[in-house]
């Protein structure tokens, strides 16, 4: 129960994991791939993520540095993970979608709130692979706290029939794949409200870690819809994570 929480990265609610926790470890791994198709789904998945980067290079932005772009992003990853546990991801608000900046502040107070302190280790090698684009409108970002709200509308991408133009003034939208171990640690801390039945700062949980060694999608946003005009030859691009996936 605590490992499906935390694997999600939101980490479920401080009063769901505030509960029940004794002493304990778990680790989450994907399970090991036969070495045959691994080498035909790394050619595969190769093959989609070049069709992608020319796909963006051809019709949005002649610039576009893939191998840049997901240096940024491993950077960006390590980033969200590590200080959305620490008082010091407040640092984040430019990096993230309202909406997840939002649901990173009341997790964190959550947990302070319940007498609990938890941290995120992201492994060393932390790979990235790009696996799908998609184009938002202002009204679609709405969902995400972002752009305004309009009935009706959700996540899509820019459909048949809009014309050569049917992406210009949507929110480009990159989901990436990132592979490393995360190690979530949660420990007690002196000075919580309590749970039903435990008093302030009395409470019998000890300390519980997670190792977490499964793929991660992320979605990545621009911070601005594209111009009106594409595709541009260098794109002065700002992305924000949007979600993870």
């Amino acid at each position: 129960m605590l490992a499906a929480q935390i694997k999600s990265h939101i980490l479920g609610s401080a009063d769901t994991i505030s509960q029940n926790v004794k002493a304990w470890d778990i680790t989450l791994s994907s399970p090991p791939r036969n070495p045959i198709w691994a080498v035909v789904e790394d050619y595969l998945v190769g093959h989609w993520q070049s069709m992608i980067a020319q796909f963006i290079q051809t019709r949005v932005d002649h610039s576009f540095d893939l191998d840049g772009f997901l240096e940024s992003a491993r950077d960006a990853y390590w980033a969200v993970n590590t200080l959305s546990t620490t008082s010091d991801y407040e640092l984040l608000r430019p990096m993230m979608s309202k909406g997840l900046y939002s649901a990173t502040e009341g997790i964190y107070e959550g947990f302070i709130k319940k007498g609990l302190q938890y941290s995120v280790t992201v492994g060393e090698d932390i790979t990235a692979r790009l696996c799908g684009v998609q184009f938002l409108s202002p009204a679609q970002m709405s969902e995400y706290g972002e752009g305004e709200a309009e009935a009706g509308v959700g996540e899509g991408t820019g459909g048949e029939g809009e014309g050569e133009n049917a992406m210009s003034g949507k929110h480009m939208v990159l989901t990436v794949e990132f592979g490393s171990s995360i190690t979530v640690d949660i420990v007690n801390k002196e000075g919580g409200e309590g749970t039903e039945g435990t008093a302030a700062g009395e409470h019998e949980h000890e300390a519980s870690t997670v190792v977490d060694s499964s793929p991660r999608l992320v979605k990545f946003v621009t911070a601005e819809p594209l111009p009106g005009t594409l595709p541009q030859e260098d794109l002065d691009v700002t992305w924000k994570v949007l979600k993870f996936a």
